[in-house]
């Protein structure tokens, strides 16, 4: 903390306030003249100007205000805060299993300046003796069945030192466990620990159990203990083209492979791309994780900008341990169109280009990201004989001679958000893949020759999750054809005697792999 000098402070404030009432004094006379010659005009019928007043000047912070601003002020020494700091150290080693924890806490003063010391007796930890679940004996419906048949992967081990942050993990996996076993409305705050230290110093007898869930009967104003149970998914409803904006919107119905598809107007995707995307079928138990790799591989898609999945009790039947899977899905924009222009400078060659991209992100309704660009550009180039002889004479001016070097260049590509060939049902285990696959064609005319290249490229991507991808190149092809070269270009050619470069400008396929 930056203690400033308070009598300095006090005098360079005062210095810096006269100063700053003698300028806003100014200000303010400057100000007055500026009305009153506003007022002269306007009687006397001259155009008037727009009036503009000056603003009055604000104090500022002087320095050893910012330096005393830096820093944290210090703090008072109360003995008040020391015993509830010990109390937190205190409840944490019990949280860690040292129930028996001493915290005391000591000062040294010095110069009005204390310096607090917090002394730790840790004592035994105490550690889990037993382990045993009490919902059996409690009459919890079939929930035990499932706890035990994960038992084996339980974080909590007999002779581990007793630690609340791992029960609470233990929580966490058996909720997730469940969750993806059917029981839907279950969470981690049904889950409950008791303990018993009374057998033996420095042991513990752990016993873990599971609150029913508690409603109130309206008729007779009583509290309902009801088992957890196991719900399977009845129906899936999807509504395509979902807008909030509308109120009671008018949908029209489609069911594909047991999925209904709700849609305004017309369908916008085809219900094939979603249904490969829906890792969750009717008649299935309700597998909170299948939900959220649904959800994933749907925004993946990238065409839905909101994506809302819910489930509700299913009350067009008569079983009660039935779920509506509702999903509504809000479109977002899928067409695009860009232009752009540059300039460019190659070395002492000036140039132009442009570009026009048109890009749909549902193609054919199947969310096949396609993109059609076409890129030109003009460009002043020296031809290859006059650059070897380095003639300044040559040099290109005027508009009409400066761009000799034309380039167009149309591309087409497509994304597939799956396998564009399958060899195996292995590849199913992959959730996220898609196929990638461009074409381009680039034509050059230079003073010294034409060219055109056509090439074909493809990749196959599995996103397997953010930290790993999977990435599969395909074989790149080119195909170049070179034609009306000038006579000095190819003697400059053939006179390097340069086998390599002189089939560099010939005829020629390439393929290329990595």
């Amino acid at each position: 903390y930056n203690m400033g000098n308070p009598k300095r402070i006090e005098r360079v404030n005062k210095r810096l306030n006269a100063r700053l009432d003698r300028k806003n004094e100014k200000r303010k006379q400057i100000n007055e003249n500026r009305i009153k010659q506003r007022e002269t005009d306007s009687i006397a019928g001259e155009k008037v100007k727009r009036l503009r007043l000056k603003k009055m000047k604000q104090k500022r912070k002087c320095l050893g205000e910012i330096f005393q601003s830096a820093g944290e002020a210090p703090k008072i020494l109360d003995s008040t805060l020391n015993q509830k700091t010990n109390n937190q150290i205190r409840l944490y080693m019990y949280k860690k299993g040292y129930f028996e924890a001493e915290v005391r806490d000591s000062i040294v003063s010095r110069d009005n300046r204390a310096t607090v010391f917090y002394v730790i007796d840790a004592n035994i930890p105490y550690t889990i003796h037993s382990y045993k679940h009490e919902i059996e004996k409690n009459d919890h419906g079939v929930i035990h069945k499932y706890i035990d048949a994960i038992e084996k992967e339980s974080l909590i081990h007999l002779g581990d030192r007793f630690d609340m942050d791992l029960l609470d993990e233990e929580r966490e996996r058996i909720t997730t466990a469940l969750r993806d076993s059917g029981f839907h409305f279950f969470n981690k705050e049904y889950i409950y620990y008791q303990y018993d230290t009374t057998e033996s110093r420095g042991k513990i007898d752990l016993y873990m159990d599971i609150y029913n869930i508690k409603s109130k009967d309206p008729i007779a104003d009583t509290i309902i203990l009801t088992p957890h149970k196991r719900y399977t998914i009845g129906s899936i409803d999807l509504y395509t083209n979902f807008d909030s904006r509308i109120q009671n919107p008018s949908y029209e119905k489609l069911n594909y492979n047991n999925l209904d598809f709700y849609y305004q107007n017309r369908l916008n995707i085809k219900p094939k791309v979603l249904d490969k995307r829906m890792d969750y079928r009717p008649g299935e138990f309700y597998n909170h994780s299948d939900v959220e790799s649904a959800f994933k591989r749907l925004s993946n898609l990238g065409l839905f900008k909101i994506i809302h999945m819910d489930f509700e009790l299913d009350t067009d039947t008569e079983n009660e341990n039935q779920l509506r899977s509702v999903v509504e899905l809000e479109p977002s924009k899928t067409k695009t169109f860009t232009m752009e222009s540059d300039g460019t400078r190659t070395g002492e060659a000036l140039g132009v280009e442009g570009s026009v991209i048109l890009a749909n992100k549902n193609l054919f309704k199947k969310a096949i990201i396609g993109e059609i660009s076409l890129t030109g550009g003009l460009e002043a180039q020296k031809t290859i004989v006059q650059t070897d002889q380095n003639d300044a004479s040559n040099d290109l001016s005027g508009i009409a001679s400066a761009f000799n070097t034309v380039e167009i260049s149309p591309r087409t590509s497509l994304i597939i958000p799956s396998y564009l060939f399958k060899f195996t049902h292995l590849l199913d285990y992959h959730t996220n893949p898609h196929t990638e696959i461009a074409t381009s064609y680039n034509f050059q005319m230079r003073p010294d020759f034409t060219r055109n290249i056509f090439s074909f490229t493809g990749s196959t991507i599995i996103n397997e999750d953010p930290g790993h991808i999977l990435r599969f190149d395909w074989p790149e092809f080119s195909l170049i054809n070179i034609y009306n070269e000038s006579p000095d270009f190819l003697g400059r050619i053939n006179g390097l005697n340069d086998q390599f470069l002189a089939a560099s400008y010939q005829d020629h396929i390439i393929s290329a792999a990595r």
